[in-house]
């Protein structure tokens, strides 16, 4: 199930975009709905909401009145209510401008329908690969934790427990900065994942990472954790193909 938002204040393109998403669904055999926004200020009323669904993919004009896309996306995001953003607009020269954590493409109107299905195929994956992880039974409180693959920034790990740190917007939302859990340092190795072992005790998220020296850096955040010596190439080389594979699925 994907939830796809459209905000355009031009209504032949709004529903140009509406009409090219619903086929693409269609054609990809994929549930979802379909949300239309007709300016900002609606988009980010329906962000404001607490019962309302994440949107996963935003399709947003940048040349809007009352708020253009540029500040509509610094205000929603600060709401977490969108996962990814395609902009859409007359003019490319406003791309650097647009870009952002989680702005993943740019499109120049009028948008065609090959370019559309691709960020729709992009965002499907990526939320695939976004899928729930049982940490097991909290140490502390003694409950089971879940959380979304995309909410670990990283994990240190011993043989008995293992601290699950927690991404900068996940612990906003959720008021903690780790879970204190029982998910041992063997279940971690045995998990195929974004999550990797790069030091003795430390696993780190590839989804978040920035850099990688003799510490891993993450992006928007302060926090790092070390490398191991004996980890270093091994690392470096998957995390290049980590990357690849991401580039490879965006220009499909």
């Amino acid at each position: 199930m994907i939830q796809v938002g459209i905000c355009d204040d031009n209504p032949v393109d709004r529903e140009t975009l509406r009409f090219f998403c619903e086929k693409i669904l269609l054609d990809f055999g994929m549930e979802g709905d379909i949300l239309c926004f007709c300016d900002g200020i609606q988009l980010l009323e329906y962000c404001e909401k607490k019962e309302t669904k994440t949107i996963d993919l935003l399709f947003l004009d940048i040349e809007m009145e009352k708020l253009n896309g540029i500040q509509v996306k610094e205000k929603a995001l600060r709401l977490d209510k969108i996962r990814r953003i395609v902009f859409v607009s007359d003019h490319s020269e406003q791309m650097q401008e647009a870009f952002g954590l989680k702005t993943i493409g740019f499109e120049k109107k009028p948008v065609k329908f090959g370019r559309i299905d691709r960020w729709i195929a992009v965002v499907a994956a990526e939320k695939e690969e976004n899928y729930v992880v049982d940490l097991g039974s909290d140490a502390v409180e003694i409950e089971t934790v879940t959380v979304t693959m995309e909410e670990i920034l990283y994990v240190q790990s011993d043989s008995h427990f293992t601290k699950v740190y927690l991404h900068l917007d996940s612990q906003r939302k959720r008021n903690r900065e780790y879970y204190y859990v029982s998910r041992n340092i063997a279940w971690w190795k045995q998990q195929r994942s974004s999550i990797i072992q790069v030091h003795k005790s430390y696993f780190v998220n590839f989804m978040h990472v920035a850099a990688i020296g003799e510490a891993i850096h993450f992006r928007n955040d302060g926090r790092k954790v070390p490398v191991g010596r004996t980890y270093r190439d091994t690392v470096r080389e998957r995390y290049q193909e980590y990357i690849k594979e991401k580039i490879r699925k965006r220009l499909l």
